[in-house]
């Protein structure tokens, strides 16, 4: 990833292309992107499983729109997450699994 730092005259940069290593636990996938009814979180491996997870959906002002926790039951990869009653543009997925950090995808929904 790399960040793009906007400076208060509106000139912009970016920083050097750094790597976020998870150690391989928290594999996950967000589809299918653009959405319209639901989004599918698959985890590529059980590091969830037994771990409570939290959901949430940000939009681009920041405020949180929809705010979920699951718990993923033994051999479960899979959260359904319901986006019908969110209107069209672009949104933040924010999950957080048990202690580790929050990873955040980029979601639209379009119908």
């Amino acid at each position: 990833y790399r960040i793009k730092i906007v400076e208060g005259n509106g000139s912009f940069y970016y920083t050097n292309v750094a790597s976020a290593d998870w150690g391989n636990k928290a594999s996950l996938s967000v589809y299918p992107n653009p959405a319209s009814d639901k989004v599918n979180v698959t985890f590529s491996t059980d590091f969830a499983q037994d771990q409570a997870v939290t959901v949430k959906v940000l939009n681009m002002m920041g405020s949180q729109v929809k705010n979920k926790n699951y718990t993923l039951a033994g051999g479960e990869r899979n959260l359904e997450i319901n986006t019908q009653d969110l209107p069209e543009g672009l949104y933040l997925l924010e999950i957080k699994i048990g202690d580790l950090d929050k990873i955040v995808h980029k979601m639209v929904i379009k119908r």
